[in-house]
């Protein structure tokens, strides 16, 4: 099955004002967010070119198996090395980096932009990093009606807005990243959400029920796009938002979740009619477990996942990964839960966490 690095293959040497974005380069644009870019870019309005910027960077972490945490894409670096060299992304502007990591808060936040050749721009949000305190914000989302994440996701697209007047963009993300992008896309201000052409999340986590409430979404439901693989895991957890497509996978499983598995036709993916049985299963269990938590019992849940988590000295999952796989089965055991949750545990550190895992 040809994917998102086949059509950089066959596409690459085309500019975007030969040929306008399409989904399979918001993909790619979401996976351009991945990288720590500190030292690298600014918060300012000027851009560097794409391929100026993947020069520095590789030049500052020349290790090409450098980890860009446990559950990112084993194929992002190849990409940046690739989409660097083509036409295409060459010349893209990158600007307005930002990062930021609170403990205190449970919050981990970090997007960059793109200029095109076109006028537009393409905000990208990155998802979960590595870090254990990412994640614990991941499922915050459960039982908060806004993370701060979130907010921090509004406050760069506004700004961002405001100093860019008249352009066009798009809002992009992967995983949490995708969340990040229909939140701040739907929460904008409608003056500016006018020029929005379209917002995507790839494989992101849905929403509880406030957000389907607030005007914004309401009026910018038809341009919000939620797209999941086949076997999609995580962006089956809570209520999807917008306009919900099916893509294949090459892959099952939670590395379906990896975009780069995902097939690719021309200039889209390829479309499946449905979820994959066990998708459905998780995401009907799922729900009817969520349905029977308050949000009290909710959020005691997930502190005590996560103190559990923390417990063990970790701080990322990769360090968590160096552990004894007693380790942890006794976490799994110590956190109790409803069955699907220990079923979805046990399931992260079977496919993920394990120290013998096999990519």
């Amino acid at each position: 099955m040809l994917n998102a690095l086949d059509y950089l293959s066959w596409r690459g040497d085309l500019t975007f004002l030969q040929s306008p974005v399409n989904e399979v380069d918001l993909f790619l644009f979401s996976q351009l967010a991945t990288p720590d870019y500190t030292g690298i870019l600014k918060d300012e309005k000027k851009g560097l070119p794409l391929s100026q910027v993947i020069d520095r960077y590789f030049s500052l972490h020349p290790n090409d198996e450098e980890s860009l945490g446990l559950l990112q894409s084993k194929f992002v670096l190849q990409f940046l090395k690739k989409a660097a060299g083509t036409a295409r992304f060459r010349h893209v502007e990158m600007c307005r980096f930002e990062l930021k990591v609170d403990q205190e808060t449970s919050e981990q936040f970090q997007a960059v932009s793109f200029f095109l050749p076109t006028h537009e721009l393409v905000v990208s949000y990155r998802g979960t990093d590595d870090t254990i305190i990412g994640w614990k914000e991941n499922c915050n989302m459960a039982v908060m009606e806004k993370i701060p994440a979130q907010q921090d996701a509004l406050n760069y697209l506004t700004k961002l807005v405001k100093d860019h007047p008249f352009r066009p963009f798009y809002t992009v993300g992967h995983s949490k990243g995708g969340n990040l992008s229909l939140y701040a896309a739907a929460m904008l201000e409608k003056k500016y959400r006018k020029r929005l052409t379209a917002a995507y999340s790839f494989d992101g986590p849905g929403f509880t029920e406030g957000f389907f409430r607030a005007s914004g979404y309401e009026e910018a439901k038809d341009k919000l796009f939620t797209i999941l693989s086949q076997y999609a895991i995580i962006g089956t957890l809570l209520m999807p938002a917008g306009r919900r497509i099916i893509i294949s996978s090459g892959i099952k499983g939670l590395y379906a979740h990896d975009g780069f598995y995902w097939g690719v036709e021309g200039t889209e993916f390829i479309r499946e009619k449905k979820l994959s049985d066990d998708s459905l299963n998780f995401e009907r269990s799922m729900k009817k477990t969520l349905s029977s938590l308050n949000m009290q019992e909710r959020q005691q849940f997930v502190d005590d996942l996560f103190d559990s988590l923390l417990s063990t000295g970790a701080v990322t999952l990769t360090e968590l990964k160096s552990k004894d796989i007693r380790t942890h089965l006794e976490l799994i055991r110590r956190i109790g839960g409803a069955p699907v949750i220990q079923n979805f545990l046990r399931m992260l550190f079977e496919n993920y966490i394990r120290p013998d895992r096999q990519a």
